[in-house]
């Protein structure tokens, strides 16, 4: 056991190189600016990517959606209410049955990636206006 203790004193100790606290601090501020530019740059794109998505949708199915028996019996469960409330589960089942799901399916999943993208961008806003700069330890700043 003593010569494990005495071992260890005998072991000299290594100073950190000159700059070696600067340098690590540079680094992690590098890495900070890569990740707020990712995320920048993520955010953009699914904006950008829903906005395409949802102009290629209205041209796709926007006639189909429009044009579906959905509508004309939806206008008639409108206009006619009081004869159509004792064939309730007809009517409803006849809804179902008409409602253009696809198309429905390509207007709902663009506003949902919008959504994400808007909430992911509005993360990143709220962090950068509660922090402002990233201030590192030697003087280096990082604007988010």
């Amino acid at each position: 056991m003593d010569t494990l203790r005495t071992l260890f004193h005998q072991i000299p100790s290594q100073e950190a190189s000159y700059g070696l606290k600067g340098r690590i601090l540079a680094a992690i501020a590098t890495e900070l600016e890569k990740r707020v530019k990712l995320e920048r740059r993520a955010a953009y794109t699914g904006m950008l990517f829903s906005v395409a998505i949802a102009s290629i949708a209205s041209f796709g199915y926007g006639s189909e959606f429009i044009q579906s028996d959905f509508w004309s019996l939806t206008s008639l469960v409108l206009s006619d209410t009081s004869v159509l409330t004792g064939y309730w589960s007809s009517v409803a089942y006849s809804l179902l049955e008409t409602f253009p799901v696809g198309a429905a399916i390509a207007f709902v999943l663009p506003v949902f990636l919008f959504l994400i993208s808007l909430g992911t961008y509005s993360r990143f806003q709220q962090d950068a206006d509660r922090y402002g700069r990233y201030r590192i330890g030697n003087g280096t700043s990082v604007t988010a």
